[in-house]
């Protein structure tokens, strides 16, 4: 499953990934792909598996991203 805004919001983002892998049977994965301007999702106090997600700034071409792939774990 791809979780997936047009927004930067921590609240939108990342928060609702660290709920959803503590609510419910999921992992991430890692995305393997290599975007100018993307980093990892921000983990500080999360689930460390919240790095495994992607941001990516806004820049003249783009608006600004996020993305997690998530797996079930059973």
């Amino acid at each position: 499953m791809v979780y997936s805004t047009c927004t930067l919001n921590l609240e939108e983002n990342e928060k609702i990934i660290d709920w959803a892998l503590d609510s419910f049977a999921l992992e991430t994965e890692k995305i393997q792909i290599a975007i100018p301007g993307s980093f990892s999702g921000m983990c500080r106090g999360l689930d460390p598996g919240v790095s495994k997600a992607l941001r990516l700034f806004p820049d003249a071409d783009k608006e600004g991203f996020f993305i997690c792939r998530l797996r079930r774990t059973r």
